[in-house]
């Protein structure tokens, strides 16, 4: 009787050594569909594949993949990965059955053909080992944005108040702001934000005298920790997306 309750315990703590030890595929990632612009245009893919320890993972301590500004940018840079993931090398990801390259370590991304809003999206992911993960997401619709003026005197507005149309499929909108940098640099992000919403005010203590590109997009899926789960991967860890991003728009404050 001693002998079988010690061979208990041993196997009892066997199974939780391996448990806590137990590592995951894990994919985070997004479809694009950019409209017309002077360098990103159509449809494009970006996916981080790594694995990762369970009991270490952080679902909002995950890489953000988010469309770079549009006319500043003409490829994905190299995303930055949390500790707690090893990226997956050679794995093979598809999109329609189009496959990605491996650009980085773990980063597979490319230009995609055949993709037009509303479309449904097939997302596969093998791994050399053969651990496997999928997701369907749906391609948002086109949308307009209404502007009523791109100049403002700084001192007589409170805020930058946009609207557009709802966007077929979306479950929320993400807005990105970028300051222009007047001496020839890169803008900088200065507001991020993402709303179900169709309106959405930018409070003048945010902006300061200058410049401003502003992004929209339309959301299926999970773009980051906050947004709806829609279009989760099935057998495997991460978040994936599907965004129909506007052409920018660019704002003056005097």
């Amino acid at each position: 009787m001693k002998k079988v309750l010690v061979a208990g315990i041993f196997i009892l703590l066997l199974i939780s050594c391996e448990q806590v030890n137990v590592t995951s595929l894990t994919v985070d990632g997004a479809v694009f569909y950019q409209e017309g612009n002077e360098k990103l245009n159509g449809a494009y893919g970006v996916f981080i594949v790594a694995k990762a320890q369970v009991d270490a993972y952080d679902r909002n301590a995950l890489p953000e993949v988010e469309p770079p500004l549009s006319d500043t940018a003409s490829s994905f840079p190299q995303i930055e990965m949390p500790s707690f993931l090893t990226p997956e090398k050679n794995a093979i990801v598809k999109v329609n059955d189009e496959t990605l390259e491996e650009a980085y370590s773990g980063q597979y991304q490319g230009k995609l053909r055949g993709i037009s809003p509303l479309d449904t999206i097939n997302i596969s992911v093998m791994t050399q080992e053969g651990d496997t993960g999928k997701a369907t997401l749906l391609m948002p619709g086109n949308f307009s944005i209404y502007v009523h003026d791109t100049a403002f005197m700084y001192d007589s507005i409170s805020s930058i108040d946009l609207a557009w149309a709802p966007s077929k499929n979306a479950g929320a909108y993400l807005v990105l702001v970028h300051k222009v940098d007047t001496a020839g640099g890169a803008p900088s992000l200065v507001l991020k934000n993402t709303t179900r919403d169709t309106v959405f005010s930018i409070s003048k203590d945010d902006l300061e005298r200058g410049q401003y590109v502003i992004q929209i997009a339309s959301v299926y899926g999970r773009l980051n920790a906050s947004m709806p789960q829609a279009g989760t991967l099935v057998g495997v860890l991460g978040q994936v997306a599907a965004l129909y991003i506007k052409k920018p728009i660019i704002i003056t404050l005097n």
